[in-house]
């Protein structure tokens, strides 16, 4: 090993707009009203 790294250039997620009508909105809708029907129970 010479000590020099390759370190790979670092790439962000795409950002997504949620606006009305985009599929994204719809599938954050699903997914809230899914979880918004489950209980959580959180140990004491």
């Amino acid at each position: 090993m010479n000590g020099l790294s390759n370190i790979p250039v670092p790439k962000n997620e795409p950002v997504n707009s949620y606006a009305p009508g985009t599929p994204e909105r719809a599938a954050l809708k699903a997914a809230l009203k899914q979880l918004s029907g489950t209980v959580t129970e959180i140990p004491a």
